[in-house]
């Protein structure tokens, strides 16, 4: 007569624990659903030119400290030459201008400008090119919009990676209990 071959396998503790499941739930899905309202890099084109714009810092200019506008130009045709444009960043709050200036060039080829915001809100970046006499690139004009905090400068948004830890915590927490429980 064969011998009964069936092994017994344990099956695991599955424990209960509706508050912190349903609140790790709730962290982990707010952590994956918030999305940033400002762009790393915006790109805009005007026929042949394409503007590329970064703002320090981290996207998120902030009321009262200092934010650089950082440019990358550039022509399909390659007649872009900044010597030879007239280049200027205009922004504007409510229809009103609140800053014009020269887009100057950092000496390792990335075009800047600096503004300190005096308000918060939704600002119009324009950024145009006219060509100098003896040059020959396109005229362009490219707009953005530009978010401006008021308060400090999140970096990234905190409260993000705190509750990321939260809900790192929570998993943790009650992984844990069902080990320590099996033993």
């Amino acid at each position: 007569m064969a011998a009964d071959c069936r092994h017994r396998i344990p099956q695991p503790v599955v424990e209960s624990r509706p508050v912190t499941t349903a609140l790790g739930a709730m962290l982990l899905l707010l952590a994956m659903l918030h999305q940033p309202v400002a762009l790393a890099h915006q790109l805009e084109t005007d026929g042949d030119i394409g503007v590329l714009m970064h703002v320090d810092p981290g996207d998120e200019p902030v009321v009262g400290e200092q934010a650089t506008f950082m440019l990358d130009i550039q022509d399909r045709r390659g007649a872009f030459l900044l010597a030879g444009c007239d280049c200027r960043l205009r922004l504007s709050l409510d229809g009103g201008e609140v800053f014009s200036g020269q887009i100057k060039d950092d000496k390792s080829g990335t075009l800047t400008v600096q503004v300190l915001f005096a308000k918060p809100g939704i600002y119009r970046a324009e950024v145009t090119g006219d060509p100098l006499s003896g040059t020959v690139f396109q005229k362009f004009r490219v707009v953005f919009d530009v978010r401006v905090t008021p308060g400090e400068s999140s970096g990234g948004s905190w409260w993000l990676l705190i509750a990321c830890a939260i809900a790192a915590l929570i998993v943790a927490t009650g992984l844990m209990r069902k080990f320590w429980k099996r033993r």
